[in-house]
């Protein structure tokens, strides 16, 4: 949900300005009883760490025991039904209209994501997550005004590549810049002297990959909220956001990042990037979370030696409200 001011998204709560009301359950009108004891059920589960941690393994093993009808069948009703807002073009649809109804804007996703160390081979699987892409797009335009949606930026690019990259920006003097990596996009051979031929071959795509989704957004009006995922891979994901933003936010925000509060160095990289935004004329559409990889983040800092890159308690984590004073009042 979001309006801009000046170039920047800043939420809005409904589509009529006036706060979503809780109360007396106005806001959770558009479901069915039914609806609400699922998404008890749901939620009660989730909340179970081991259930989470081995969700994978128990899906498999429940699919054999079970058959894949019934399986299929089991989850529709359950966790898919709760968390998938459609199966088809119409039900997504109807979802988003619902959502409207009582003041929600709408944000569709496509939830596929890569971690290092699991990476792929070959380009099939990426290009398949572009035409996902592409579809969502469409999809998005179809739900109303001013649509939205979500991309992981891992969907389309190796996230041990992203990984590459972002050591590679500390580097003093990289060839990595956001004049080089939009020229890529726009069609320019990938040939960064620090990465290897394959390392460029998969660069080159991959950046086009995200430059023909976003595209196709920005020519559709729907905006990318373009996710921030890992601290380590999360450099190479604002370059590259950071390239699609001077290729097609002259005119309005199509592309936004998005900046984890929980993270130390948030406020710095978000002022950093606002005044890269800004030397290249782009509107700049920026998204503020807390941060979603708490435990895995500084798991990963402590195996690795590595200061932790979290603020140590929820009072530490600087506010979402006060981000968005880093920002110029009009990047433009």
């Amino acid at each position: 949900m979001g309006q801009e001011r000046g170039g920047l998204a800043v939420g809005r709560p409904t589509a009529k300005g006036a706060p979503l009301d809780f109360g007396e359950g106005a806001a959770f009108r558009l479901k069915s009883g039914r609806e609400l004891v699922r998404a008890l059920l749901v939620l009660q589960l989730c909340a179970f760490p081991r259930l989470v941690r081995h969700a994978g393994t128990i899906l498999a093993a429940s699919r054999r025991v079970l058959g894949a009808r019934l399986w299929g069948g089991l989850l529709r009703a359950t966790f898919y039904g709760q968390f998938v807002g459609g199966e088809t073009p119409a039900e997504v649809t109807a979802a988003a209209q619902r959502l409207r109804a009582v003041g929600l804007r709408p944000m569709l996703a496509v939830p596929t994501e890569e971690d290092v160390g699991q990476e792929k081979d070959g380009e099939e699987w990426y290009e398949a997550n572009r035409g996902a892409a592409l579809e969502c797009v469409g999809l998005a335009a179809a739900t109303g005004p001013h649509p939205m949606m979500q991309l992981k930026v891992t969907a389309l690019m190796s996230a041990r590549l992203c990984e590459t990259v972002s050591r590679r920006l500390a580097e003093p003097g990289t060839e990595l810049t956001l004049e080089r990596v939009a020229a890529v996009m726009g069609g320019e051979a990938a040939a960064f002297p620090l990465l290897t031929p394959a390392e460029n071959r998969h660069l080159g795509v991959s950046l086009r990959r995200l430059d023909d989704v976003a595209g196709a957004a920005a020519r559709r009006g729907v905006r990318v909220l373009v996710d921030a995922e890992q601290s380590y891979v999360n450099p190479a994901l604002s370059l590259a956001t950071l390239a699609l933003m001077a290729r097609h936010n002259r005119e309005a925000p199509w592309v936004w990042n998005t900046y984890q509060a929980y993270l130390r160095d948030g406020k710095r990289r978000l002022a950093g990037d606002a005044a890269a935004a800004r030397a290249h004329g782009a509107r700049f559409g920026v998204k503020l979370v807390r941060g979603a990889y708490l435990e895995l983040e500084r798991r990963r800092a402590r195996e690795r030696g590595d200061p932790d890159p979290v603020h140590p308690t929820w009072d530490d984590t600087p506010p979402q409200a006060n981000l968005p004073y880093f920002l110029a009042p009009r990047l433009a």
